[in-house]
């Protein structure tokens, strides 16, 4: 449900413009940065401003940002297979993999859950994530 509710808000605020001229040569210009994006997301050192991700916490925001970007990417690149595909499917996973027993996300989880940070939340975060 929450890959199919990302899917229609990137298809339908910024999927239309994603490739507009129908050009190949587009996603081959954004293929690279969006890369860039991804990795620095992944090893946890992509900028997050203007809030800072406490050390030893996780990021919601930051990994439903890049889902978007990376289904909005693979939207624009339609037809294609192989990492078009796999890397959204992935960033959405990492989404869910914050949803809690009581179907609410952990914004910024931590090996203390009852933590102050562990427990904050954004509540647009929260709409959008169930």
């Amino acid at each position: 449900m929450l890959f199919g509710k990302i899917r229609r808000r990137a298809s339908s605020s910024v999927g239309a413009a994603a490739n507009p001229t129908g050009e190949r040569g587009w996603l081959d210009a954004a293929a690279p940065i969006l890369e860039r994006s991804r990795a620095d997301h992944l090893a946890g050192t992509a900028p997050t401003a203007p809030y800072e991700i406490p050390a030893g916490h996780g990021g919601y925001g930051p990994r439903m940002i890049l889902a978007d970007t990376l289904l909005v990417f693979a939207q624009a690149a339609e037809g294609a297979a192989g990492t078009e595909r796999e890397q959204p499917r992935e960033a959405v996973e990492a989404v869910v993999s914050q949803r809690l027993p009581d179907d609410t996300f952990s914004e910024m989880p931590s090996p203390d859950p009852v933590s102050l940070i562990s427990r904050h939340w954004v509540p647009g975060h929260a709409i959008e994530g169930s």
